[in-house]
């Protein structure tokens, strides 16, 4: 099975029980700017996608991963799952 947002959010819920899992629609601006010129810009549609943000026990943050955001991967929040699978 692919890995997705939310079925790596529910891997860290089943994983660590006294965390924080949230997850909802990030959005990404995708306007560009030409070169040379600082004031006028392209309007670009923007993105939307999937974000995780996951929060200790004392709600302190430990991961907030915009999928909207270009060259980000889910492959990245599993990394940070597989660092992290030891911590309490």
């Amino acid at each position: 099975m692919r890995d997705t947002i939310k079925r790596l959010a529910k891997e860290i819920r089943a994983a660590h029980p006294k965390w924080r899992v949230e997850v909802d629609q990030g959005t990404c601006n995708t306007d560009r700017q030409p070169r040379g010129c600082r004031y006028i810009t392209h309007v670009g549609k923007g993105r939307k996608a999937s974000r995780i943000k996951v929060y200790d026990a004392k709600g302190v943050l430990l991961l907030s991963h915009n999928n909207a955001e270009t060259y980000r991967r889910v492959s990245e929040v599993r990394e940070w799952m597989d660092e992290n699978r030891g911590r309490k």
